[in-house]
């Protein structure tokens, strides 16, 4: 098998996400190649490192705009990209919005989960206030918990190489 052919393998294995950010992490890294990244742990570990950096970079321009920054702005159509983008970021948001809100008369969850689900922003235009409260607070509970994962990430993975340098 030719270099070319096995380079296309590994990138129908990869999501468009990913593609960008090995392509990104490779104009950064010059002294690496596609190969590198998938084959050698070491140099895998260091773009995971790398990617969780600027993942949590963007993220927290989210999580800014959350806490009311007066100078970002992020609308319901914002978050829903974030969610599309950050697809572990969707899921912490759905884990809240399943897990921390009790049945109330005044809200029903299930429209903020269909919303988060389908990252549909008209669900959230066609219902009651309480509807993108309930969201915005899943959203904002989201970015925390998804920021504490990237950070561990780091961290770990800062050991992992770590080891893996003193091992040789």
């Amino acid at each position: 098998m030719s270099i070319l052919t096995e380079y296309e393998e590994i990138r129908k294995e990869l999501s468009p996400k990913e593609i960008n950010d090995i392509n990104n992490f490779l104009e950064s890294h010059p002294k690496y190649l596609l190969s590198d990244v998938y084959y050698n742990r070491d140099v895998y570990i260091k773009f995971e490192t790398w990617q969780a950096k600027q993942d949590l970079s963007k993220i927290k321009y989210y999580y800014k705009g959350m806490n009311r920054d007066p100078f970002i702005r992020l609308s319901f159509e914002d978050m829903m990209k974030a969610l599309q983008d950050y697809p572990k970021l969707k899921e912490s948001v759905l884990s809240y919005a399943q897990n921390s809100f009790r049945e109330n008369p005044l809200f029903d969850k299930k429209h903020t989960i269909s919303a988060i689900k389908q990252m549909n922003v008209d669900i959230l235009y066609n219902h009651d206030t309480e509807v993108r409260e309930g969201f915005c607070e899943s959203f904002d509970a989201g970015l925390k918990s998804y920021m504490k994962d990237l950070r561990e990430c780091i961290a770990s993975n800062k050991q992992n190489l770590k080891k893996s340098n003193q091992e040789r």
